[in-house]
């Protein structure tokens, strides 16, 4: 499992990253078409820059040349940290708009990350594989991991209150559905970011079959996140034929 874990993991961020890039640009060039065009096109932004900053972390571990491997690192984080700022920034404007404290949280969020960002880049010791430190890898992780937990917050509470809505006939049921996969997707990726830590500290603490343990774990948790995504921005036609009768009816 040690020799084929880091392979199980980086095939599950890949297929995912590939699947997020693709929503982000499909929800781009159809924003004109989104309920809410500035909060729609800020969680668009997110998704396609996260994903495709996630997708050049195994070009940079994988390239020969130090200095290229540092520029791809920095490259990549950037556009992740980007999406994750713009995330914040989503949940702020589509879920709590009018609330002092929904600024606040967004503006905390991005700090974080910001903060965290350059922790990094001072503690790396060993690129292009990135090596930071356990302390400035567990900060790093959680600065992602808040602004996910708030969104599957806000996504969950709108999905039980979409649930009353559509039993009353007051909206449409795919749109439960949506912030149903919006709360699946971030929550995973919450779980993601925690096992990372754990990864981490079984690394630092040299035991192999944990570490490696927990990134088949991480990569397993990669699945529900794909196919929240893939499911909500390109739903098959069953379950769009299938939404379409349940709304005739």
């Amino acid at each position: 499992m040690e020799v084929i874990a880091p392979y199980f993991l980086t095939a599950g961020r890949v297929v995912f990253c590939v699947a997020g890039l693709m929503a982000g640009i499909h929800a781009i060039r159809n924003r004109r078409a989104a309920p809410d065009g500035g909060a729609h096109i800020l969680a668009a932004w997110a998704i396609a820059l996260s994903s495709g900053g996630m997708l050049v972390f195994p070009i940079a571990t994988a390239v020969e040349s130090a200095a290229l491997g540092r520029g791809l690192f920095i490259a990549g984080e950037s556009l992740l940290r980007g999406g994750f700022v713009l995330l914040a920034c989503f949940v702020w404007r589509a879920f709590r708009p009018d609330e002092t404290l929904g600024l606040v949280a967004a503006m905390g969020s991005a700090a974080g990350l910001i903060a965290t960002f350059a922790w990094e880049l001072k503690a790396q010791t060993d690129l292009p594989v990135y090596h930071a430190g356990l302390a400035s890898a567990w900060a790093a992780q959680y600065s992602y991991a808040l602004p996910l937990a708030w969104s599957a917050v806000e996504a969950c509470r709108e999905w039980l209150n979409a649930r009353r809505r559509v039993a009353f006939g007051l909206a449409e049921p795919f749109n439960a559905l949506v912030f149903l996969l919006w709360t699946i997707c971030t929550s995973s990726l919450v779980v993601v970011c925690l096992l990372a830590n754990g990864i981490a500290w079984a690394e630092a603490e040299g035991d192999v079959a944990l570490a490696a343990g927990l990134t088949v774990a991480r990569g397993l948790h990669y699945l529900p996140c794909l196919v929240a995504v893939w499911v909500g921005f390109f739903p098959p036609a069953w379950l769009r034929a299938r939404y379409a009768m349940s709304e005739a009816g």
